[in-house]
């Protein structure tokens, strides 16, 4: 008698998407960059879209270096994006890059860890919403 036995191995493709918690039941957005080097970004990169689902970060934050086995290279566009209560976040030394306008609108933001492996920080990163405002 011959038995086929097959493994379902679970894999991902680039863009694919997951979320995983990063404590403190705050459920976080990342999506795969390359599936073959196994690197991942925090957040999808919509324009005034955070990676928080439900329930946004406070306090003090440390985002993993290694989500669900992905290496988190980048902290996307927008990521952030109204996190109001974020006092303070440690990246990973795995990330290199920092997206637009990741850090917008985080007023409670004081003190951020960036690592010496992030290479690109990119325009608009820690701005604040003032367009209304500053223009009168």
């Amino acid at each position: 008698m011959l038995v086929m036995l097959s493994s379902m191995a679970a894999w991902s493709a680039d863009g694919d998407t997951f979320t995983t918690s990063i404590g403190d039941g705050v459920q976080a957005t990342f999506v795969v960059i390359s599936e073959s080097q196994k690197t991942c970004q925090l957040g999808t990169g919509q324009s005034n879209t955070s990676a928080f689902n439900e329930k946004a970060p406070k306090g003090t934050v440390y985002l993993p270096t290694n989500p669900n086995g992905y290496s988190l290279i980048k902290i996307n566009d927008w990521a952030f994006y109204r996190c109001y209560d974020l006092v303070q976040i440690y990246l990973p030394n795995s990330v290199t890059s920092i997206g637009d306008y990741a850090f917008n609108n985080c007023s409670g933001l004081v003190s951020i860890d960036i690592p010496n492996s992030v290479e690109y920080i990119a325009i608009g990163v820690f701005t604040t919403r003032c367009v209304s405002m500053c223009l009168d």
